[in-house]
């Protein structure tokens, strides 16, 4: 079976695409052959040539891409990209045919274009969007496409599922873990930790692990912050690695940005505040409770050394969180690309 994933990473709309589609491309291999079909980015590239996967870049657009597909001719053809469109569909079954399976991943709100079942066999809507979560799976006989719809079915890495943890045994913020994605682009990284800084007054030692993405520019503002604290804050700083799990799973807390992160932080089931980078993540997350605007920081990260987040979160995690079951349907993907 060939199986070619067509999906995109860059600094300004972030890696969470790309990095979904590799977690899932690692689990895909042993049912047959995996291309990706990306833009020409160096990380990117990188991260595939590492990892041994095959790809084919597409020139300027991801509307070039049906050209590469036509002559890969897979068996499977994943999308999972920032700005899906109608069209783009309509030429990728077009180039494509009948003879090829198309998966689409993402959510209604913004990357699934309306009308989406016409061209696709299989619709993973993650439908973040909704005031309600709801997860369902049905087929559809008039357009013959699966659907998969709700958080249920976020490809979450096995390590963040297997680590989930009974929230009544964290009373207090001892260990942080600040991760705002592969590029952070308004260094919400550095303007956390100088709040931090600011908010904590305790003479006990908090651990702060830093986990920095591969497009991360602000390495030199953040050191300067970071050799500026002088209060019991034990500091590390971690670049691009493969164990976030770790640091995640054992933290009592976790500032990061909605978007992937949250979402493995939160099937962790670890205290999670997010903050929104752009227009896309307000579009989507702006209407849960542990999502905040940029000028939310100071009260909740005081608010969080109070005591009062923890006691806020636990209650939003039992009544929301844990009813939309992230990333427990995965492998229902996994069957639905490969059967």
């Amino acid at each position: 079976m060939r199986i070619a994933i067509l999906t995109y990473g860059s600094r300004e709309l972030g890696m969470g695409h790309f990095f979904t589609q590799l977690y899932l491309a690692r689990e895909l291999k042993m049912y047959g052959d995996v291309l990706f079909v990306i833009n020409d980015d160096p990380i990117i590239i990188g991260k595939l040539l590492n990892e041994g996967f095959k790809f084919m870049c597409y020139s300027n657009s991801v509307i070039s891409s049906p050209k590469i597909l036509r002559k890969v001719s897979p068996d499977r053809i994943i999308i999972d990209i920032p700005f899906g469109s109608k069209e783009l569909l309509r030429l990728i079954r077009n180039v494509i045919g009948g003879r090829s399976k198309i998966i689409i991943l993402g959510d209604s709100s913004f990357n699934i274009p309306e009308k989406a079942e016409e061209f696709c066999d299989v619709i993973v809507d993650f439908n973040l969007s909704s005031a309600v979560f709801q997860n369902e799976k049905f087929y559809d006989p008039i357009t013959k496409t699966l659907f998969l719809k709700g958080p249920k079915y976020i490809p979450i890495r096995d390590e963040f599922l297997f680590c989930a943890r009974d929230l009544l045994g964290i009373n207090n913020v001892r260990k942080i873990t600040l991760i705002f994605g592969g590029s952070d682009p308004r260094n919400l990284t550095t303007r956390s930790l100088k709040l931090i800084d600011e908010f904590y007054n305790s003479n006990h030692i908090i651990w702060i692990d830093v986990i920095i993405g591969p497009k991360f520019t602000n390495v030199e503002e953040l050191k300067r912050v970071s050799e500026s604290i002088n209060k019991p804050i034990k500091l590390t700083i971690h670049r691009d690695i493969p164990n976030v799990a770790d640091f995640v799973c054992h933290a009592d807390l976790v500032l990061t940005s909605p978007g992937m992160s949250m979402l493995e932080a939160l099937a962790a089931s670890t205290p999670t505040a997010a903050f929104i980078q752009n227009n896309i993540q307000r579009k989507v997350y702006s209407h849960w409770k542990i999502v905040y605007e940029l000028e939310d920081m100071p009260r909740i990260i005081s608010s969080i050394f109070s005591g009062e987040y923890l006691s806020f979160f636990a209650k939003y995690f039992e009544n929301v969180v844990r009813k939309m079951e992230i990333g427990l349907g995965k492998y229902d993907v996994i069957r639905a690309v490969v059967e």
